[in-house]
């Protein structure tokens, strides 16, 4: 029997015979600390009552226990008064002892976290020092504190106590500012005016190291966006790291340099000091958990909130109005806050309204979120998905986006998971965008399609290319909620390997145009529907489907990129006839490529398939002053030298030099007569059979015969040969055999000089 237990004992799983959760705690000044040791990937709740100061944690499972013996070992009860397990087991009650605020986050996975800290810091009594005479220690340590956290704005401004001589910190400028010139020679300094900037400068500085020695200074940096080697998507004057490549150390220098152009003191109780000036949303308008009772029914919750907007008069309730829109923005509905929202004709909602474009993973045009990525709280989570879909690189604070993040409801977390991993991935974080993606598999218990979906997205990202079309043709294929998406995803793939896109995704795009051509997403299929039809070098149908578009749902500057990324595959990938049918119907239409880079490869096209008149009419696109005006210049003067046009090509040339301008002046010159100036050009650009031709025609029959055999060396060789000396007064056999070699030898020279010159059918 007893060894029956011990083998069903070594069969149970690990979690069943750890039912016990240990609670710690510890004092962290303007906060009390408990960690949770759980079972990783738990699922957890925390749930207030607004009215009440008790605060419950649900884990999500049954069967737990808690260990709360040891809980105020390390703690006081000026902030947490008691702890109790709840009835069902895997729950725990907190009663506060203050107007408190309750943060929780995961760390490491295995550690749930609750920080508790006063909303009022005035009314924060957990740092105070007991009652009793104090030491001598403690009085000393306590006026070092109060003027090191000092913020002073007399007549020079500074952080900290005013400065003195301090032999363990840089030398830097310390005393005193002297008064007058004579305090100045009293103290043995060197008389220097205060105002200047200089002075200032090293007033700062020595502020900076003072505060930064005494361990009260913190930087607002934050960890750099990553780029694999291999990224084409890199801003340009950014190094691989994301550092403008013009600043000679790149990294904290040029954050702190940026944060001192807006410092921000922000004590909050802590006595610590933040400089860096970032502007960020408040968290306090930021907590969406707490909108909503855990484990309210969404219908109930919904009506009663929706009644109390309408009062007496159908006047709407300005508050009641703002707590129903949360309450939607709670389970996710953003389309339906905004239109709540707008029946309020007062100004206000900012923020509310911001979120719901996000909610619904659409961008906020006002930018409310903008520029906020490496704020230390929850801003920075919306901030994040707030960023365009296009990669680029953005300094974003990692840690605050996950705890923002894990402080979402899970349902929101399931929404909006995928989204913040394809973001992170494009800002160059792709470890934190796997980390999104592992704590939504982690809750969720398996991948669901949106997590691979965004795990094909973060492939694509960083180069996979064949794990993400593995996991992208599988998604596609399924006509699963997540299938758009991948078709969008697996087109964009296809563009970024520079491979034909499959036929099926070809219709599904086209399907799925017409399915969303009155939604926010319609633009995003027409255009995967058409860079599709250019991959596979489709490009009549892609003409086509660009002329008949309908303008009432496709903005103008969706339509012009995508007419010109149509424009340029036609000229990089057409063949000739594709190429003139489709440019001339645009040179018809006066279109004009958005770079000029696109007009020069036209006319390039039109000249080598022999249409100058076109080249010109489509070079006259360009000023002479723009950066391609040179480059443009040149193709203008050969168009004018294929119409026969010689003396306008060569004013153009007049001023220009470079191996081009050359070799279009030595055809001129040919074209001209000028045959000897022609082949000297042709001889110094290395064009031998050029010059050699230049030559003959201008008869230099020794620089033709030299060092070569072939048919024109042999044929000036002869032309340059004396005639035979024939005694016509002595005339005899062997003179007569002779003369008749040498006709058959001349005979063969021009026959050969026919043979290599003849003007053939093509």
């Amino acid at each position: 029997m007893r060894f029956a237990l011990l083998i069903l004992a070594w069969l149970l799983p690990g979690h069943l015979l750890a039912q016990t959760v240990s609670v710690r705690s510890g004092e962290h000044g303007a906060f009390t600390r408990l960690v949770f040791d759980i079972p990783p990937s738990l699922g957890w709740t925390l749930d207030r009552a607004p009215e009440e100061r008790q605060v419950r944690l649900d884990l999500e499972v049954d069967g737990l226990g808690f260990d709360l013996t040891r809980v105020f070992d390390r703690i006081n009860r000026d902030r947490l008064a008691s702890i109790a397990q709840a009835e069902d087991g895997s729950s725990v009650i907190l009663s506060l002892a203050c107007a408190c605020d309750v943060e929780a986050f995961v760390l490491g996975d295995r550690m749930l976290v609750l920080d508790i800290r006063a909303l009022d810091p005035a009314e924060d009594v957990a740092d105070k020092p007991a009652a009793g005479p104090p030491r001598l220690a403690d009085r000393a340590d306590a006026t070092l504190a109060g003027d090191l956290s000092r913020v002073r704005v007399d007549g020079i401004p500074g952080i900290g106590p005013s400065r003195s001589a301090d032999p363990l910190l840089p030398r830097l400028p310390t005393g005193k500012p002297p008064n007058s010139r004579k305090d100045a020679v009293a103290v043995g300094e060197p008389v220097r005016d205060m105002s200047d900037a200089v002075a200032i400068g090293d007033q700062i500085a020595a502020d900076l190291a003072a505060a930064a020695t005494e361990g009260i200074l913190t930087a607002a940096v934050a960890p750099k966006p990553y780029f694999p080697a291999s990224s084409s998507d890199q801003p340009v004057g950014r190094d691989a790291k994301g550092i403008p490549a013009s600043s000679p150390d790149g990294d904290i220098v040029q954050q702190l340099a940026a944060g001192l152009s807006d410092v921000d003191h922000t004590a909050a109780g802590r006595r610590r000091i933040q400089v860096g000036g970032l502007h960020c949303i408040s968290d306090e308008s930021l907590r969406i958990a707490r909108w909503v009772e855990p484990g309210t029914e969404i219908n109930t919750v919904l009506a009663q909130r929706r009644g109390r907007v309408f009062g007496e008069f159908d006047r709407i309730d300005e508050a009641a109005l703002e707590t129903y829109a949360k309450t939607l923005l709670h389970f996710g509905f953003g389309a339906e806050a905004r239109a709540a929202m707008n029946l309020s004709k007062a100004d206000g909602f900012e923020v509310l309204k911001a979120l719901s474009y996000l909610m619904d993973h659409r961008s906020d045009r006002r930018g409310l979120f903008g520029g906020q990525t490496n704020c230390p709280g929850g801003a920075a989570l919306w901030s994040v998905i707030a960023l365009p879909e296009e990669p680029g690189s953005h300094l974003v604070d990692t840690a605050a986006v996950l705890r923002g993040y894990e402080s979402l409801p899970i349902h929101l977390r399931e929404h909006l998971g995928p989204v913040l991993a394809n973001r992170l991935s494009g800002a160059g974080y792709p470890d934190a965008a796997r980390d999104v993606l592992n704590r939504l598999r982690r809750s969720k218990g398996r991948e669901t399609d949106s997590i691979a979906l965004g795990r094909a997205q973060l492939d694509l990202h960083q180069g996979d290319l064949g794990a993400a079309e593995v996991t992208l043709r599988s998604l596609a294929t399924e006509g699963g909620p997540e299938s758009p998406e991948a078709i969008l995803a697996s087109i964009e793939l296809a563009r970024a390997a520079g491979k034909p896109v499959p036929g099926y995704l070809v219709d599904l795009a086209d399907a799925f145009t017409v399915e969303f051509r009155n939604s926010e997403e319609g633009p995003e299929f027409w255009k995967a529907h058409v860079t599709a039809l250019l991959l596979n070098d489709a490009f009549q149908a892609a003409h086509d489907r660009i002329s008949d578009a309908d303008r009432t749902y496709l903005p103008e500057e969706v339509m012009g990129a995508m007419r010109n990324m149509a424009v340029e595959a036609v000229v990089e990938r057409a063949d000739d006839l594709t190429f003139l049918k489709l440019a001339t119907r645009d040179l018809e239409e006066n279109f004009r490529p958005a770079r000029d880079r696109t007009v020069l490869a036209i006319a390039q096209r039109f000249l080598k398939t022999g249409l100058p008149d076109a080249a010109l009419n489509q070079l006259a696109m360009i000023p002479s002053a723009s950066a391609a005006g040179p480059e443009a210049a040149i193709l203008r003067a050969k168009a004018l030298l294929d119409l026969g046009r010689h003396e306008e090509a060569e004013i153009i040339l007049i001023g220009r030099t470079g191996e081009d301008v050359t070799r279009i002046r030595a055809e001129l010159r040919d074209r001209m007569g000028d045959h000897e100036l022609a082949g000297s050009m042709y001889s110094a650009l290395g064009e031998d059979a050029l010059a050699r031709q230049a030559a003959w025609l201008s008869g230099d029959w020794r620089s033709v015969a030299d060092g070569s055999e072939d048919a024109l060396a042999q044929a000036a060789a002869l032309i340059q040969s004396p005639p035979d000396d024939i005694d016509v007064a002595n005339p005899s056999l062997a003179a007569a055999e002779g003369l008749s070699n040498a006709s058959v030898d001349t005979r063969d020279k021009i026959r050969a000089l026919l043979e290599a010159t003849q003007i053939t059918g093509n």
